[in-house]
């Protein structure tokens, strides 16, 4: 979606990104929408489960893969498990990142946005990292966003667990949180009543 604007929509199907070629760097995997470019978002729901995939840089979100806002976004809600991607790293890319979120794996702006009203509701659960060429694995996970960048998050929320431990190879670094594996941005009436489980070499909280 470019340079428009989705209002009161709502996902109630299982999202699943599928088996990805190898040479398809970058999967953006989201229960309304892929990725998102230069948008306004206004009453979305996510109340089906979404499963990321991707070989390289992965975007996983509820609401979005990954989406850059160029007005205010709100009243934007998960009600279903949101699962990260078992990347089986190959020698086309040697150091792969997954980003995860309740709402979006990656949340941006392109002028002063605010993002009001924005909560999560269930568990999300991080990548896996296989394969034989194994790089910097990174991985951003966060019960609204892996990343986010906007001027201000008001009113959001996350009572969902968050679960980052890894089944296979470890991770070598990661950013998670309750609300945002990484934040950039003011926030005001934020609150995360979720676990947040964590299992790795390194790693922020």
């Amino acid at each position: 979606l470019t340079s428009g604007s989705i209002t009161d929509c709502e996902n109630k199907g299982e999202i699943r990104g599928g088996n990805i070629s190898p040479l398809t760097a970058n999967a953006y995997i989201g229960g309304l929408v892929g990725h998102g470019y230069y948008i306004s978002a206004k009453g979305l729901t996510n109340r089906g489960k979404v499963y990321g995939a991707g070989y390289d840089t992965s975007f996983t979100g509820g609401i979005f893969g990954e989406c850059q806002f160029n007005d205010s976004a709100s009243e934007l809600n998960n009600y279903s498990p949101i699962y990260g991607p078992e990347i089986n790293v190959i020698e086309y890319y040697d150091d792969p990142m997954a980003f995860i979120g309740g709402i979006a794996g990656v949340m941006a702006e392109q002028y002063d946005v605010k993002l009001t009203d924005v909560n999560n509701y269930a568990d999300i659960t991080g990548a896996t990292f296989t394969g034989e060429h194994l790089g910097i694995n990174k991985m951003h996970i966060g019960g609204l966003a892996g990343s986010c960048y906007v001027t201000e998050v008001r009113n959001a929320s996350n009572t969902g667990k968050i679960l980052a431990t890894p089944v296979y190879n470890v991770i070598e670094e990661a950013y998670v949180g309750g609300l945002f594996g990484i934040l950039s941005a003011a926030a005001v009436d934020c609150t995360n009543d979720g676990e947040v489980h964590l299992d790795f070499k390194r790693g922020t909280i």
